[in-house]
């Protein structure tokens, strides 16, 4: 689909595997965003989530955050939501 892409870095991501050899649960992917979508991801329980982003803002969880910023996220579980409101692709 046009939403944008994802690469896994290390881990896994649904059939996605990294080539990297991983022997515990860490995972590290770069999304391309494209303008104005919604990726959705599932978060667990106990573990730390953090979104970086270099090139643009991005809305999480409804709330903005700028270029340059780095997020760390509760570990609470749940749906994570991260949205591109700007006309550029995002690159997170």
């Amino acid at each position: 689909d046009d939403t944008g892409s994802i690469k896994v870095l290390v881990g896994t991501y649904h059939e996605t595997s990294s080539p990297v050899p991983t022997y515990n649960e860490e995972f590290l992917f770069h999304l391309k965003l494209s303008k104005h979508s919604t990726f959705v991801f599932e978060t667990k329980t106990g573990y730390e989530y953090g979104v970086f982003l270099p090139s643009t803002g991005l809305t999480i969880q409804n709330r903005h955050f700028d270029k340059g910023e780095f997020i760390e996220l509760d570990r609470n579980g749940g749906m994570l939501t991260l949205y591109n409101p700007t006309e550029d692709e995002a690159d997170i």
